[in-house]
This record gives structure tokens, sequence and C-alpha cells, in this order.
């Protein structure tokens, strides 16, 4: 589970999580690719330390990283794929 799914499921739902921070629940749900650092630290106030800020950070940092590189190997496979097909 990655920690965005922790975060949601410590307040109880995405809107729980908006409640908890006075926010639209569009703010949380554009959280998916990347937590502010300054929501991270706040998340880490109002949750008493269960998630710290830079526990949140380096996950995302670390997840933001192997989706570029899953997505850079797709791109070269389908770059391969047109390659053959034009040639």
């Amino acid at each position: 589970m990655e920690i965005y799914d922790k975060i949601i499921a410590h307040f109880g739902s995405s809107s729980g999580l908006a409640r908890a921070l006075d926010l639209d629940p569009q703010a949380i749900y554009n959280w998916r690719f990347k937590i502010p650092q300054g929501r991270a630290y706040e998340l880490q106030v109002i949750t008493g330390g269960a998630f710290t800020a830079d526990a949140i950070l380096a996950e995302q940092t670390e997840l933001n990283i192997k989706r570029k590189i899953k997505k850079q190997k797709q791109d070269k496979k389908q770059s391969k794929k047109r390659g053959k097909k034009s040639g």
C-alpha cells in the first residue's frame, strides 16, 4: 500500500482527510502523485507522528522515480514497435 493510501485509510476517506486539513477533496485527489512538502509536515503534526514528513516525502520520491522508469521503458518499447512497423 502506498503512503497516499495509508494516509487516506488513517482518516477513513479522502473526504475525512480533506476535512481534517480544511481542504477541498479534489486537492487531496491531486496528491496521488505528490503530497506538497508543507502538507507533509502538517500531516506529521495532526497524526501525532504516525506519518512523518520525511517518510512521506521519501516514499513519494521513490515512487515517482519508479513511475518515471516504468514510463521510459514503455515509451522505449512503443518506439521499437513503431520502428519495426515502418521498416
